[in-house]
């Protein structure tokens, strides 16, 4: 009982950190991908509101594995973003004393 308790409150926790993931990136997120994981949350708030503990434990699975998806889409962002940005300019200098 106390292991079904912990995992239905993971998966409230995924649910919430995962809203919280679109909303911060979503903008950095293919669109695909953004609606994706917001059917995944509905599926997953569903499957919270009925309380099936072996469809809970599936549950925090599959979106936990689609939330990464976020964490890999912006970082690839990122780095492409860098590479577009990156205006450094190697120069010589002279040490005067």
């Amino acid at each position: 009982r106390r292991e079904e308790i912990e995992r239905k409150n993971q998966l409230e926790s995924l649910i919430y950190a995962s809203k919280k993931a679109i909303e911060e990136y979503g903008s950095k997120v293919p669109e695909n991908l953004k609606k994706e994981i917001e059917d995944e949350i509905k599926e997953a708030e569903k499957i919270y509101a009925e309380g099936n503990p072996e469809k809970i434990k599936e549950e925090i699975e599959k979106l936990g594995k689609k939330v990464e998806k976020i964490g890999t889409a912006v970082y690839q962002k990122g780095g492409e973003k860098k590479e577009k940005d990156d205006k450094t300019v190697d120069a010589d200098y002279e040490e005067k004393k």
